[in-house]
């Protein structure tokens, strides 16, 4: 007798990941890891087996990859003078990686 999760049911979380690959926009910028997003979309049933492995032991052990924490904070200009510190704001530059577990986990729980 087999134990475990029932295939269907693995396959369906792949399916999952993959769409949400698919999802991601080729436009935005590629955080600190560098991986754009149009590549993710290209190779999204090529990478969604291998996320789905590392994101179930995200959910197993309960605990945020080093690499997602966190980000790159850009001071961005919204006008007027550039020596006015009121005059920026700042943008966090996460992982593209980071991102896809976000999106996919939020479809998990909701």
């Amino acid at each position: 007798m087999r134990r475990g999760r029932p295939i269907p049911a693995l396959i369906s979380r792949i399916v999952q990941l993959w769409l949400i690959l698919s999802m991601v926009a080729g436009n935005k910028a590629t955080g600190i890891g560098g991986i754009p997003g149009g590549g993710l979309k290209l190779a999204a049933p090529y990478l969604a087996p291998l996320y789905h492995g590392l994101f179930m032991k995200v959910v197993m052990v309960n605990q945020e990859l080093v690499q997602n924490k966190g980000g790159l904070l850009v001071p961005i200009q919204k006008g007027g003078a550039v020596e006015d510190v009121r005059n920026f704001r700042g943008i966090l530059l996460l992982n593209v990686g980071g991102k896809v577990l976000r999106a996919w986990l939020r479809k998990r729980i909701l």
